[in-house]
């Protein structure tokens, strides 16, 4: 019960938090800040209904229907929309199939909100944001060093695309090592924090850029054999 609670209260704070990096931001329209208010009134409330249940003596109930990868997916790219900004167009391909992940829900959402973050800090003039997810399965090693490769395997593709400026080689190699092989500098950056999130998930990192053409950050998670839990993550048959 205490591991189900929480879950409960991650995914509730999850929710809050990112409301509130939503406000702080300047150029928020009034619509938008009065959409993120609801969002953290209702996860408010959640709270305040599980504090209730347990101050009564209830487990939290049961869901019958546990959400996707793609669900979890599709739900954080509709956060990650007003954190945008107006000018940043945010264009999302998800495979509605996606394979189970055994990755933490909150700790997923935080890397892509790091990833945007980064993404938007690019495009000051504006431009488009593109969160792709798929099922990629890695058979054969690719001409390119080992180090540089996931191991074999079925992974879920996320990706998150930016047309900004870019990086060189120079920048990248600080920001976030191309090959995912060593933690990159920035302990306290985002970057590090998502290079983190996925070793300890057993993924790789991949990272694409070009000087005035944008860069895309792709992580891989491993495929995982069990059904997808409440929190996002997979539980054990």
């Amino acid at each position: 019960m205490a591991r189900a609670v929480a879950h409960e209260f991650n995914n509730i704070l999850s929710v809050i938090i990112t409301c509130l990096e939503l406000l702080e931001l300047d150029n928020q329209p009034d619509a938008v800040r009065r959409e993120v208010l609801t969002q953290a009134r209702e996860a408010a409330l959640l709270g305040a209904g599980l504090v209730q249940r347990l101050q009564a003596g209830s487990a939290p109930p049961q869901r019958g229907e546990r959400p996707t990868t793609a669900t979890v997916l599709a739900s954080t790219g509709q956060r990650l929309r007003g954190a945008l900004g107006e000018h940043i167009r945010l264009v999302t391909e998800i495979a509605p199939d996606l394979w189970p992940i055994s990755a933490d829900r909150a700790k997923l959402e935080t890397c892509l909100r790091h990833l945007a973050a980064n993404a938007r800090a690019a495009m000051p003039t504006g431009g488009t944001l593109l969160l792709t997810a798929d099922n990629i399965s890695v058979r054969e090693p690719a001409a390119s060093p080992p180090e540089c490769q996931p191991p074999t395997g079925d992974y879920v593709a996320i990706a998150v695309t930016d047309t900004g400026r870019g990086m060189g080689g120079t920048v990248m190699a600080q920001a976030l090592a191309p090959c995912g092989g060593t933690r990159p500098p920035d302990r306290d950056g985002g970057l590090g924090v998502v290079f983190d999130f996925v070793r300890q998930s057993g993924g790789h990192v991949r990272a694409e850029t070009m000087p005035g053409e944008g860069t895309t950050i792709e992580l891989l998670l491993p495929r995982c054999q069990e059904r997808a839990s409440a929190d996002g993550a997979a539980t054990a048959r």
